[in-house]
């Protein structure tokens, strides 16, 4: 008898184990606006968008959302599909070739980062949802010329309303919040490229 219920004990752990919902992981991307019509000149000056730097909360994989003032929660299932400095680094550089600059915005790497270029910087302090139904996407750029001289930098802080809940609204409005940052960037940019 103690034989059979220790048998029927271990199939009932076994059972309510397999039993346990599994939570499902969801990953997200930033939309990859393509370029649509912008044409590279050879005769236009360069401008090398370096990869972002990210604070170091923002490092990994889980989207952040800050539940008050100073905390901060990184999700565990709703995940950026690419690291997140290599999407905004690319998007900014997609929809700065879409505005009308005299420059022709491309990413940096190792191989061009030697070239005579203008350099654009972007330092990401901020880049979550927040408990009052916001995305917040905030930090410096800056534009150093090809001897690495400061030209311009300023703080940025954008913030828009999630349109829905959910972890798919606030990486929609955080797309939107890298539109902003490339529209001030450009805004910047025509007066000096041109």
């Amino acid at each position: 008898m103690k034989q059979f219920m220790q048998v029927v004990i271990a199939s009932l752990i076994l059972f309510g184990c397999s039993s346990t919902p599994q939570t499902q992981t969801t990953t997200y991307l930033l939309s990859s606006m393509s370029v649509g019509t912008a044409v590279y000149d050879e005769t236009m000056p360069k401008l090398l968008v370096q990869p972002a730097n990210v604070a170091s909360y923002l490092s990994g994989d889980g989207i952040a959302y800050r539940t008050s003032a100073n905390e901060v929660v990184i999700a565990q299932n709703n995940l950026w599909g690419e690291d997140i400095a290599e999407q905004i680094s690319t998007l900014l550089v997609n929809r700065l070739k879409r505005a009308p600059l005299s420059v022709w915005p491309m990413r940096g790497n190792s191989t061009i980062d030697t070239m005579e270029a203008q350099k654009l910087l972007i330092n990401v302090a901020q880049f979550e949802g927040n408990y009052k139904g916001n995305a917040i996407f905030a930090g410096e750029w800056s534009l150093v010329d090809a001897q690495g001289s400061l030209i311009v930098s300023e703080n940025f802080y954008f913030e828009e309303p999630l349109r829905e809940e959910g972890y798919k609204a606030l990486v929609d409005a955080l797309d939107q919040t890298v539109d902003m940052l490339a529209d001030v960037i450009a805004n910047a940019l025509t007066p000096i490229s041109a």
